[in-house]
């Protein structure tokens, strides 16, 4: 669980849980290549901040550079092409 401050995944991570309830927090995950058909989840345990992931270098989520989590206990579920994240 990551309070409060930026958090990057290394490509062994596959769950981080973030609360938010001092600042907003920006979560940075790994590359997507050589990574097909790898899950990765980001979960907000709370706060009122919100939460962005941070695609790596020049990939995408879903075609943008990075995904904004507003709400309270949100959570996105990520999953790579080899190329980009797709949320589903």
């Amino acid at each position: 669980d990551f309070d409060d401050f930026n958090f990057s995944m290394s490509g062994s991570d596959e769950v981080v849980f973030v609360n938010a309830s001092g600042a907003a927090v920006n979560v940075y995950i790994p590359t997507a290549v050589d990574s097909g058909g790898k899950e990765i989840i980001v979960k907000s345990t709370g706060g009122s901040y919100g939460v962005t992931i941070h695609a790596s270098g020049s990939q995408t989520i879903d075609g943008q550079s990075s995904f904004i989590m507003q709400h309270k206990y949100q959570s996105a579920t990520l999953i790579s092409n080899n190329t980009d994240w797709f949320i589903y």
